[in-house]
């Protein structure tokens, strides 16, 4: 018998039963320990965030569609994340449409399956990204004490991987991610998880090995590590390591799959200019320039990374399936006298036509016999034909003269922020570009044209221009359409008129009517087939581009040295020079009589096609200045500047365009000038030696017409006209254009601006009459455009002025503070009787301090005034106001500046920060007396019964 009566057997069962509870009362405080709530999605999901960026300063934003998707609970695809996923959302990913259909959970479930392939890198990045949509709608007030917001406990995750993760069985610890993954979005009865997600859990982690049917532990096995790169790099001498750094790297720049696969590696053999290697690694600067620089070069974003190791950019590079001269490229269209949907012809040079009805007459090509020359072949073709041609349309990227291999070659010589965010150009010019996040109709709409009867044969002419160049294709029927393509919506065509001057005939443009909504008139009852107008969902798409204004022009040409030279040119069609996505043209198709008409290029009228079509003009002008260091070369839409500063002149006019034309770019025959120092340019006639700059004739023609239109009378017995938004924007849009110039004219837009916000913002058809302040304000500037020689100065000032100018006003006057000397003037009673408020007050004092600074023999300089009234600041920035006492003040503060030329740069001060507040109030006794006579510019408020305001 032992002690306390246990026999030895006894005591051991009972001492290993108290180890068993002991030991499973410390598992059980671990895994209380472990047991970390995390709410299923406790989201602010009021947030209106719909620009989410992987990063902080990423060049570009998690799609609309994911971020949509993960806000209504919905785990969001990792591949979709990735900056790939993130760039090809709506070229060649179709975007989602809410709520999901059964397409829209086929595409996330195969996506889903898809993250299961991805590699190290793409998969952690994609992490990132997925912490960043937990981040911006995290909700940290509804989170309790014992609880850790989702955000910071799927990056604890992301890290806790990437620091435990070999590349050998990385297979398995992405599967163990994906699990985790699934566990936060599967349905719970409760918004809690039993484990800590942002701790590597033992259980599912080995349950993870036991679906890879590999022993426990072999995620945590480190046996064959003496064999890796990494052991090499470590153990191997300093030569050989970087010398399997380098084969490593370069492997992984050869390494191509997909449309661009491995023949991607075969594009330096393309040879010529844009088509070879360059010689040396291309700096991370876009060019480094020898002498003096008198502009900056093509603006540049920081980069957003650190260079390389070896000094060179990270190069993508593509291969176009296009041939590489345009003249062998057969054009992607539907021949009507053949009926062949990828022909490489059309009617006029087509060898055989499809019946005996038809009949060649050459240069005419193919005719129907019985129609003579008037008409071309416009019949059906049989159902096969069609449905070809309709897959062609639909399915099929339109080719086009772009060469996308001369795209990624300048891409390379941009810094890295720029190869980022154009990254996607190459493959958008063979593949076609996306729109952006466009969804698609559920049901069939036909639109309504917007253009009168009698413009007719204008659409009809277009549409024959538009299928024979290979623009459009078409025509087909709804029913085919549908029955191969799906649901189609067109939309609606409408004619922007310009009207004859005296140097130019009348012009008819067809645009398209992105702005129309295709579901305000279905049926009540009826689903939405999409989910609003083009431009609607296209309204916060974030493409970014650099786009050349004219006052930058201005600025630009005053600032090149005297020797420089410019010439310009035209890029022909523009926008239709570019292929669209073939997956958003369902919702870019027009109905002209009835009939289909799928558009293939880039479209007028869509909101992001500037932008687009503007990133490949950067892109080019940017391997301008690449190529030759003395270049400037800047685009406005299609109109490009080429600068040269170089003294030496030895560049040519074709040594330029032959560059552009290895873009495969289509220039204006006409529309185009040489190298010269006087040149006409949007508009205006400038002169570089004089630096004087003129409104063309054409143009003063051009406005005068609107003018005209707009003033026009009817017959007494008949009611005044109306106009509706276009109009009003229309001659705004042409008197700021001249406003760039004639900046003192900025204070004559007031009713115009005034009368065009009367407009409904949902009733664009809305008409209004013309008030009577929009009638003098037309008359004004109808004088004003008949004035003999409208030119002005286009010299910058060459001084920055040091003088300490502040102005100020109260409701006893106005105060002006010039260098340590001040001034009051008391407010009359005359002005202070009709209810001048201090707005214009303040104004006024601006007006002096101008007026001072003017006396005191300021030219040609830059003036910096402290003023601290927002208005003022505002309004002297615009050069207008809704008051007409501060308009009056501003025109006139603007001809007394430009006659003496100089720029007023108006600076915000706090009111405790302004040397004129006491002298404002009368009391200028801290300063020294300013003797100078100045024009009060309340003089003619007498003359005025009431201040308007």
């Amino acid at each position: 018998m032992a002690e306390n009566g246990l026999t030895a057997e006894q005591l051991a069962i009972a001492m290993a039963a108290a180890a068993a509870m002991r030991e499973a009362e410390r598992r059980g405080k671990e895994d209380e320990g472990d047991k970390v709530s995390i709410p299923k999605l406790k989201l602010n999901l009021e947030r209106g965030d719909s620009a989410v960026r992987p990063w902080p300063g990423a060049p570009y934003s998690i799609p609309r569609d994911v971020v949509e998707l993960f806000k209504r609970g919905n785990q969001p695809p990792l591949i979709w994340l990735t900056v790939e996923g993130i760039l090809d959302a709506g070229r060649r990913r179709q975007q989602l449409t809410f709520p999901l259909d059964k397409k829209g959970k086929e595409d996330i479930n195969e996506a889903l399956a898809r993250d299961a392939l991805l590699p190290r890198a793409a998969f952690l990045g994609a992490m990132g990204a997925l912490v960043a949509l937990f981040r911006v709608f995290q909700n940290v007030d509804d989170v309790a004490e014992d609880e850790q917001d989702p955000a910071t406990l799927v990056d604890e995750l992301s890290l806790a991987v990437a620091a435990r993760a070999s590349d050998e069985h990385w297979g398995l610890w992405r599967q163990y991610v994906r699990n985790v993954l699934a566990k936060i979005w599967e349905p719970r009865r409760d918004g809690e998880l039993d484990f800590n997600v942002g701790k590597i859990h033992v259980n599912i982690l080995r349950l993870t090995e036991e679906a890879a049917s590999v022993p426990q532990g072999r995620a945590d096995d480190h046996s064959n590590d003496g064999k890796n790169f990494v052991t090499f790099l470590l153990t191997a001498s300093r030569e050989e390591a970087e010398a399997a750094a380098n084969q490593y790297e370069a492997g992984l720049k050869t390494l191509r799959f997909g449309a661009f696969g491995p023949r991607a590696a075969l594009v330096s053999e393309s040879a010529a200019r844009l088509g070879g290697e360059p010689s040396g690694p291309p700096s991370m600067k876009r060019k480094n320039r020898e002498g003096p620089s008198f502009l900056q070069p093509f603006r540049a974003a920081p980069s957003s990374g650190p260079p390389r190791g070896d000094g060179a950019a990270v190069q993508r590079t593509f291969v176009s399936s296009a041939p590489a001269s345009s003249a062998e490229r057969p054009q992607d269209r539907f021949c009507t006298a053949c009926l062949r949907p990828n022909a490489g012809h059309d009617f006029h040079t087509c060898p055989k036509a499809h019946t005996d009805r038809l009949k060649c007459i050459p240069p005419h090509g193919w005719r129907w016999e019985s129609k003579g020359l008037t008409v071309a072949v416009r019949q059906r073709a049989p159902k096969h034909g069609q449905d070809e041609a309709l897959i062609s349309a639909l399915r099929h990227p339109a080719r086009v003269a772009l060469r996308a291999e001369s795209f990624a070659k300048a891409l390379a010589c941009l810094p890295m922020s720029h190869q980022i965010r154009l990254s996607h150009i190459p493959s958008s010019v063979v593949e076609g570009f996306s729109m952006g996040p466009l969804s698609m109709p559920t049901i069939s709409i036909i639109a309504p044209n917007h253009f009168r009867p009698d413009q007719a044969d204008i659409i009809r002419s277009w549409r024959e221009d538009a299928v024979e160049k290979g623009f459009a294709v078409g025509p087909f029927c709804l029913e085919d359409v549908e029955r191969v393509g799906g649901s189609i919506v067109t939309i609606p065509l409408t004619i922007v008129h310009t009207a004859a001057t005296s140097s130019k005939p009348e012009k008819n443009r067809v645009c398209f009517n992105a702005t129309w909504d295709p579901n305000q008139h279905l049926p009540v009852g009826v689903e939405p087939s999409v989910t609003g107008s083009v431009n609607e969902e296209l309204k916060d798409e974030d493409v970014e581009c650099e786009w050349f204004l004219v006052n930058e022009v201005k600025i630009l040409l005053a600032s090149l040295p005297p020797w420089a030279r410019v010439m310009g040119f035209d890029l022909q069609d523009a926008y239709q020079q570019l292929a669209n996505s073939p997956e958003q043209r369902r919702r870019l198709a027009f109905s002209v009589d009835e009939q289909i008409f799928i558009w293939l290029r880039g479209m007028f009228g869509v909101s992001t096609m500037a932008a687009i079509f503007g990133q490949l003009c950067d892109v080019t002008c940017a391997w301008l200045e690449y190529t030759w260091p003395s270049i400037l070369a800047r685009h406005f839409a299609d109109d490009h500047l080429v600068a040269d500063t170089g003294q030496h002149r030895s560049l040519t006019e074709r040594d330029v365009m032959a560059e552009v034309e290895l873009f495969g770019w289509s220039i204006h025959p006409t529309k185009r000038f040489g190298w010269s120092r006087q040149f006409e340019l949007l508009g205006f006639l400038w002169d570089l030696d004089s630096h004087r700059v003129e409104l063309t004739s054409h143009k003063r023609d051009k406005y005068m017409a609107k003018i005209h239109h707009l003033l026009r009378q009817g017959p007494p017995e008949q009611i005044a006209f109306t106009y509706g938004y276009k109009d009003i924007s229309s001659i705004i849009g042409s008197l700021v254009h001249t406003c760039v110039i004639f900046s003192e004219r900025r204070s004559r837009l007031n009713a115009l601006y005034a009368h065009r916000n009367r407009f409904h913002p949902e009733r664009r058809g809305q008409r209004l009459h013309l008030p009577r302040d929009v009638l003098a304000e037309l008359k004004d500037w109808a004088r004003f455009l008949r004035t003999p020689n409208l030119s002005a100065s286009f010299t910058l000032p060459a001084n920055s002025s040091s003088l300490a100018i502040y102005s100020d006003a109260s409701s006893a006057g106005c105060g002006v503070v010039v260098d340590g000397r001040a001034r009051f003037w008391a407010l009359p009673e005359h002005a202070r009787a009709v209810g001048v408020d201090i707005g214009v007050m303040e104004m006024w004092a601006l007006h002096l301090a101008l007026q001072a600074v003017v006396q005191l023999g300021v030219r040609n300089s830059v003036v910096t005034f402290h003023v601290d009234n927002l208005g003022v600041v505002f309004a002297a920035r615009k050069g207008r106001s809704r008051s007409r006492l501060t308009n009056t003040c501003l025109n006139d503060a603007a001809i007394r500046a430009m006659n003496s030329n100089i720029i007023m740069s108006i600076v915000y001060v706090a009111s405790a920060d302004n040397l004129a507040d006491a002298p404002s109030r009368g009391d200028a006794t801290a300063f020294a007396p300013l003797l100078l006579h100045l024009a009060e510019p309340w003089e003619y408020v007498t003359t005025r019964p009431v201040a308007s305001k």
